[in-house]
């Protein structure tokens, strides 16, 4: 019976209903250096990913807890462009999927544009929210 709402689990959100203080929902996503607030309307689902807690260091290389599908090996996250994507959509399965997906690829503009081609195939509009990686200087 609740209405309500302002869910979140493993860094999965989901929002329904209106914030006690008749505010917009907000969430918080890890910046290198702080945090940004990102608003969560009513009915949509929010998904971070990035490579900034899971990760390891060999040698010279920090790598990532993600896998490339291709290699199935771990990528190499100081490479990466890419700090974190969020996804915000109608549910929390397709923005974890999306942004995890996301991850995969070494720079900003392959990121995008997986995004671009994905949004425009798919009936369920998203928004994203990229944070370039600080270790990466070609990706400010």
């Amino acid at each position: 019976g609740y209405t309500n709402l302002f869910i979140e689990w493993s860094g999965e959100i989901k929002a329904s209903g209106k914030h006690p203080d008749n505010r917009p929902w907000v969430a918080w996503i890890k910046d290198p250096q702080s945090f940004r607030t990102i608003e969560v309307d009513s009915g949509m689902a929010m998904a971070t990913s990035g490579a900034y807690e899971q990760h390891w260091t060999v040698g010279e290389n920090t790598y990532s807890h993600f896998i490339h599908p291709k290699t199935l090996s771990p990528i190499i996250s100081s490479s990466q462009e890419v700090y974190s994507v969020t996804i915000i959509s109608p549910s929390c399965a397709l923005s974890d999927a999306l942004a995890t997906t996301a991850m995969l690829f070494q720079t900003k503009v392959e990121t995008e544009e997986y995004l671009q081609k994905i949004q425009q195939k798919l009936s369920e509009k998203f928004n994203y929210v990229i944070i370039p990686n600080p270790t990466n200087k070609s990706a400010k």
